[in-house]
């Protein structure tokens, strides 16, 4: 589940961001498949570690994240009232 993607729907934004998670989730080696199942969640089949899977979307969400933090109204700050890291 990404989470993130909730806030972005249908926005150009949002499709962008659901494609290249689904991109990179196909990449991870060991996948066989990934499809779609709502906004927020895939399927993925294969033998993928579920670790390798949480690092390809999570490179996607840091690649990201300025833009959506700018999108939010939130610049600068982590989104959703995360603490700084």
């Amino acid at each position: 589940m990404v989470a993130s993607q909730e806030f972005f729907r249908q926005t150009r934004s949002g499709l962008e961001l659901c494609q290249r998670v689904q991109r990179a989730m196909g990449l991870v080696p060991g996948v066989a498949g990934v499809a779609e199942n709502d906004n927020q969640t895939w399927q993925v089949t294969g033998s993928s570690s579920a670790e390798a899977l949480v690092r390809a979307v999570a490179s996607v969400l840091g690649d990201l994240a300025d833009r959506m933090r700018e999108a939010l109204g939130v610049p600068g700050q982590p989104p959703y009232g995360w603490p700084r890291a």
